[in-house]
């Protein structure tokens, strides 16, 4: 049983603890500081439309431990593993739960880079 101060707060069809309200609160403060960069998922949809035009561009995403690495060039798209994004996304086999791929992408529309899996 959870102890008193970790009882279910909200219920909106999911039971949410305070633990999870401050976890979500710091990503939310974190995401919004220009020092953390992160992925603005009100941008999602766009992409994921994007995605469907393969003859257009490919939101081609490379394996790499950590956004520094990805910057640094230390994951080139030859030697790590790589996917497409959104539609034309494929499982890999073998891959690890919650692995993390990079990718850069335009500030605006069009948002997709077709040699977005490089560092710039």
């Amino acid at each position: 049983m959870a102890p008193r101060f970790i009882k279910p707060l909200l219920y909106y069809g999911l039971r949410v603890d305070i633990i999870t309200v401050l976890s979500i609160t710091l990503h939310l403060f974190i995401s919004d500081s220009p020092e953390y960069p992160s992925c603005n998922h009100d941008a999602a949809p766009y992409f994921f439309l994007q995605s469907i035009n393969k003859a257009q561009c490919l939101f081609r995403s490379v394996q790499c431990p950590n956004y520094d690495d990805f910057l640094d060039g230390q994951c080139p798209p030859d030697s790590s593993k790589t996917d497409l994004m959104g539609l034309p996304a494929q499982q890999i086999p073998g891959l690890a739960p919650k692995s993390k791929f990079y990718l850069r992408t335009m500030a605006d529309l069009p948002y997709c880079l077709q040699d977005g899996d490089e560092p710039a």
